[in-house]
């Protein structure tokens, strides 16, 4: 397990989204993992990328410099190209009903996280995890240098530099989909995640050997990968707290039916949360 592939990630991780974005889940039966790129965070990966560029320089001198100089020459010539769908720890969060479902009148699906850690082990010719996003720059620094302490063992004790130096750059840029700027906190954020190789040409064979999962462009520019979910890997379904079925859900209850979900199965939870919204009055 990865130092943050998190042992405590709760039963149900869940999905804030508005009503195109949940209808269309649940009628594909897919889930949608974005290039982080086109995230709402401006230092989506960069974040990450650039505290390792600053340690690595750091570390390229004295008796370790000569191991370290190849990661620097090839981090940008290796990168990757995180994607993720993401989920929150809770299922009932005013800003991410604000931000990501319609102001409170949308969605937030609950997905099962044994169902989620498990693709890890169906797509093995693509680097899969569930990771918990982690905020605290302390422990971000924690991450990197433990990933980086291990790529100098290894090599130390005669390990393949190419091959170790594939495994630490891979590991740096897995984790900077994984580490965001503190400000983000309040998301409490996990992320579905799969690695793809911004050059394939670098690795060759290995780059030959992906593609299990299937690869588009979302409004022609976006990048993406859609992963197939059984109906029994949502588990719940929270209306938002101006969403318009709180008093009456059979209709819901009707569109999971003829889509296949068995909705005695999903918990359908109203919102907590007496919000609304308050109309600027002045002209």
């Amino acid at each position: 397990m990865a130092l943050n592939e998190k042992s405590d990630i709760p039963d149900t991780v869940y999905h804030y989204c508005g009503e195109g974005g949940f209808k269309s889940i649940f009628k594909s039966k897919q889930i949608w993992l974005s290039d982080v790129h086109h995230m709402n965070d401006s230092t989506e990966q960069t974040w990450l990328i650039d505290k390792a560029r600053k340690r690595l320089q750091e570390l390229n001198q004295g008796d370790i410099g000569q191991y370290i100089q190849s990661i620097n020459v090839n981090i940008e010539r290796m990168a990757f190209d995180p994607h993720a769908f993401c989920f929150s720890r809770n299922a009932d969060m005013l800003s991410q009903w604000r931000a990501y479902a319609d102001d409170g009148e949308g969605y937030s699906i609950g997905y099962s996280s044994s169902w989620l850690k498990n693709q890890k082990h169906l797509h093995g010719r693509h680097y899969v995890a569930l990771w918990e996003v982690e905020y605290d720059e302390d422990r971000q620094m924690e991450l990197l240098n433990h990933y980086i302490d291990q790529y100098l063992t290894r090599v130390r004790e005669g390990g393949d530099r190419r091959n170790e130096g594939e495994k630490l750059i891979l590991a740096i840029y897995s984790l900077s989909a994984a580490c965001k700027n503190p400000h983000f906190r309040e998301e409490q954020e996990i992320r579905l995640m799969i690695g793809e190789p911004r050059n394939k040409d670098i690795y060759t064979a290995k780059a030959n050997q992906r593609g299990i999962l299937n690869r588009f462009y979302r409004d022609n520019e976006i990048s993406c990968f859609s992963l197939a979910f059984p109906e029994d890997a949502i588990t719940s379904i929270y209306l938002g707290p101006r969403h318009s079925a709180k008093n009456d859900n059979s209709a819901l209850k009707t569109f999971l039916t003829e889509n296949g979900y068995i909705s005695n199965q999903i918990r359908i939870i109203n919102s907590d949360i007496p919000y609304r919204r308050v109309h600027d009055e002045r002209n």
